[in-house]
């Protein structure tokens, strides 16, 4: 018995030795990544705090082609030379900027573009971006998103369903940079069925609409912001107009290409058909959200004006025209769907007591949202 006692507490000894020599092994790598990240990242800033800064802004080096920190937390810098004394003479500026004892710590790679170009094509993408995404006719309605990537030298422009003729459409409507990376939407094979009452950011998606010839829809305008993408689990469309002041707590999203038309039927299963333009005190509503699905109340009034505050009680808002209600909601149900019994558009949610609890709630009509952001229910 003593015998299995000492074999039992040097096995237990053993087994506590191995896994103290692992961890103490992991926590020396640790450490050493850690080391070598912060002194990456020292010369990095001295580096990018010697460049001149203007009121266009950074003046970057011309032969500086970005910087990155490599798996090992090893800082990268891309140079951009037209032949290898350029080169040489800018490895060496760049390691008298950098400030380290030891530049041999600093890894030089060549580059073909600079990034004061890559900065420049950024600004012009962005501008041409924010100026056409909603247009159904232009080929940056097709584009969910592009990036600089410093490691790689190149800027990806990423669009749903990409094939020959969208490239040449690219090429000659945007730009023909050869800076430029054209690359399959990482959205093309993410559509899903999407329903009134499902998460939309950080609230709500409210009721389907259309702009137009532009189709999406209606959610809380403090839940999206103009020019901003929405998401779900991935993104689902571009908010095309978000207004929150006195005129209206509203926003339009236009679903991506690959999404496609919000369902009529919400989460929960109930077709939706036509608008409630006469509500009527004491009348049954539905409520649909992300945080409480669905909820049931009754109208409290129909022309009631009030103070709520959004972001967390940075901002008042004083309405008027509104419907207040006593389902229960939480927070995150904002922008969704608010139907009556016989499954007509009431409006979207907007505000209610955060916790949960009982309280009054306030309703966005559908029809002033129809009015002031030029959208149609259908």
């Amino acid at each position: 018995m003593k015998i299995k006692k000492i074999i039992l507490f040097f096995f237990v000894f053993l087994i506590f030795s191995i896994v103290a020599i692992v961890f103490a092994n992991d926590s020396g790598l640790s450490n050493r990544r850690i080391l070598t990240e912060k002194r990456s990242i020292e010369a990095y800033e001295n580096i990018i705090h010697s460049f001149a800064v203007s009121e266009q802004g950074i003046q970057y080096h011309e032969h500086f082609a970005g910087a990155y920190l490599n798996q090992h937390g090893t800082l990268v810098v891309l140079v951009s030379a037209l032949d290898p004394h350029e080169f040489q003479a800018a490895i060496l500026d760049f390691e008298r900027l950098s400030g380290v004892e030891n530049p041999n710590h600093i890894l030089f790679r060549e580059a073909l573009y600079s990034f004061a170009y890559l900065s420049g094509l950024m600004e012009q993408l962005n501008d041409a971006f924010f100026g056409d995404f909603s247009d159904p006719d232009s080929i940056w309605y097709e584009v969910t998103g592009f990036s600089l990537r410093e490691n790689q030298n190149m800027i990806a422009v990423e669009i749903l369903n990409l094939d020959d003729s969208k490239i040449e459409r690219f090429r000659n409507e945007a730009s023909d940079s050869g800076a430029i990376v054209l690359e399959n939407s990482r959205r093309s094979n993410t559509a899903e069925s999407l329903h009134p009452g499902m998460m939309a950011n950080t609230g709500s998606i409210g009721f389907r609409a259309r702009m137009g010839d532009v189709y999406g829809f209606v959610t809380a305008g403090h839940n999206a912001s103009t020019g901003r993408q929405v998401i779900r689990r991935h993104r689902i469309g571009t908010c095309v107009i978000s207004i929150t002041d006195s005129r209206l707590d509203g926003a339009f999203v236009r679903t991506d290409t690959g999404v496609g038309e919000i369902s009529n039927k919400t989460h929960t299963g109930r077709e939706i058909s036509g608008i409630n333009k006469n509500p009527i005190h004491g009348a049954t509503v539905f409520q649909e959200g992300r945080s409480t699905g669905l909820t049931v109340g009754n109208i409290l009034s129909t022309n009631a004006t009030h103070h709520y505050t959004i972001n967390n009680g940075q901002l008042t808002i004083t309405r008027s025209n509104l419907v207040i209600a006593d389902y229960i909601s939480a927070m995150n149900d904002s922008g969704g769907i608010v139907y009556d019994i016989k499954g007509r558009v009431l409006g979207i949610h907007i505000a209610g007591p955060a916790h949960g609890g009982a309280g009054e709630r306030i309703v966005e009509k559908a029809t002033t949202i129809q009015n002031v952001l030029n959208v149609s229910v259908y």
